[in-house]
């Protein structure tokens, strides 16, 4: 099979998880919403820019939950309009067993929730990088967290007021640039942790964990004639300031 139809097949396949993966996702969502666990400042930037298409979601990383949270945020909007369900780019590595069947099974789950399988090391990201190429151009969106994993593993940040995020080193915003695609600058407020998803979750339920704050930022284009080096401090400071003004 080409790489032209194994994409047109993945998108299928993005588009069926709409309705299961997504329909999931989406009603945790609501319920947090519904509960007042889970609060959004500045929806309706987010829902007029995402109409548009071609919009990158590039938001800080606290903790496993709003990785599978961000991709369905506009719920339940997503079940009518596939734009608002935003792609991921997920470490492939969180899906390996020593089993290989179960790594095959978990991997295709996740596809069918719309995930694009990356890996951290250098020089293995062709065929996904190719995918996102396609899939922006197509005026679909994606969800990045651009700090390369969760903030509490950094080494290097980069702080605001009480806000921090990890140093980003990564080409995606330069990726972005080059594609001409507009980039939604986000901060998750939540309480860093390294608890599984599940209990994550729980916690928000429960109470035992303050509500989380989803902050939007200012949509904006970046600029394909600056470096990597200065989009990506463009793009800390974009991120920490969200929703502060």
């Amino acid at each position: 099979m080409s790489f032209a139809a194994k994409t047109r097949l993945g998108i299928l396949r993005g588009h069926c998880g709409a309705w299961t993966i997504g329909l999931f996702f989406g009603l945790i969502v609501l319920l947090l919403r519904f509960f007042g666990k889970l609060k959004i400042e500045g929806e309706k930037k987010l829902l007029i820019t995402a109409k548009k298409g071609r919009v990158v979601i590039m938001s800080n990383h606290p903790s496993l939950v709003e990785a599978f949270l961000l991709p369905v945020i506009l719920s339940p909007r997503h079940l009518f309009d596939l734009n608002f369900f935003f792609w991921s780019l997920p470490d492939g590595q969180l899906f390996s067993s020593k089993t290989n069947l179960v790594s095959r099974f978990r991997r295709s789950l996740f596809r069918l929730g719309r995930c694009i399988m990356i890996s951290r090391s250098e020089g293995r990201n062709y065929l996904p990088i190719r995918q996102l190429y396609r899939i922006l151009n197509s005026g679909e969106n994606i969800v990045i967290h651009p700090e390369g994993g969760r903030t509490e593993k950094g080494s290097s940040f980069v702080q605001l007021k009480k806000r921090r995020l990890r140093k980003i080193e990564s080409n995606a915003t330069m990726l972005i640039a080059r594609l001409g695609g507009v980039i939604i600058p986000v901060f998750v407020d939540k309480r860093e942790e390294l608890a599984t998803v599940s209990s994550s979750v729980f916690g928000l339920f429960t109470g035992k964990q303050a509500p989380m704050v989803i902050h939007i930022g200012e949509p904006y284009r970046p600029d394909s004639k600056k470096n990597s080096t200065e989009l990506n401090q463009e793009l800390e400071q974009k991120i920490l300031k969200a929703g502060l003004s």
